[in-house]
C-alpha cells in the first residue's frame, strides 16, 4: 500500500514541478527537463527508504570460486533507469539523430512535418 502512495506522490510532485517550470520559462523542454530530474531525486529518497517493491533477482555465478552474487532489482531501479535514460535522450537528442541512419532522419523529419 506505501508503494501505491508514494507512485501517487511522486506523479503528482513531477506533473506539479512540470507546470510550474513551464509556466515560468514557457518552455516544454525545460519543464520536462526539471520534471525528470526531480523525479530521478524523489524516487532516490523512496530507494533510502527503501519504499520499493521487489521485481526479481539477478543471480551472477563465478564458476571458478563457486560463488553465487545476488542482486534484487526492485522498482526503484526500474524507474531510476527509466527517468535517467529519457533524461539522456532528452539532452542529447539532436547529437543521437545526427549519427541515426539515413532512413530512419527521414522518417522522423516526415513526422515533424519539417
Amino acid at each position: 500500500m506505501i508503494e501505491l502512495i508514494a507512485s501517487i506522490i511522486l506523479i503528482v510532485l513531477m506533473v506539479q514541478v512540470f507546470i510550474i517550470i513551464y509556466l515560468k520559462t514557457k518552455s516544454l523542454f525545460k519543464a520536462w527537463i526539471f520534471a525528470l530530474i526531480i523525479g530521478k531525486a524523489i524516487v532516490v529518497v523512496f530507494w533510502a527508504f527503501g519504499i520499493e517493491h521487489s521485481l526479481g533477482t539477478l543471480y551472477i555465478y563465478n564458476k571458478r570460486s563457486n560463488e553465487v552474487i545476488s542482486f534484487e532489482i526492485t522498482s526503484s531501479h526500474v524507474i531510476f533507469l527509466a527517468f535517467l535514460s529519457s533524461l539522456i535522450i532528452s539532452l542529447f537528442w539532436y547529437d543521437i539523430i545526427r549519427y541515426a541512419p539515413p532512413s530512419l532522419r527521414k522518417r522522423i523529419k516526415d513526422k515533424r512535418g519539417i
